[in-house]
């Protein structure tokens, strides 16, 4: 697996918004090095009941790029 951050930001920004937020996407790199789209493989995660596994992978890599 591997993270990608997207940032998200308000359209029409104003003095009062916080700063911007960033999204964790999830990708899967094949043999060649190539990206997998996440629906290329989510759906085979949760058939064989792995996505809490994955979810907690997401979850400890992103905190560590919050550290």
């Amino acid at each position: 697996f591997c993270l990608f951050g997207q940032r998200i930001a308000p359209m029409n920004r104003t003095p009062h918004d916080r700063a911007d937020a960033i999204e964790a996407l999830l990708r899967l790199r094949d043999d060649d090095d190539k990206l997998i789209p996440p629906p290329a493989f989510l759906s085979a995660a949760e058939r064989y009941n792995i996505t809490p596994q994955i979810d907690r992978w997401v979850i400890e890599h992103t905190l560590g790029f919050a550290q």
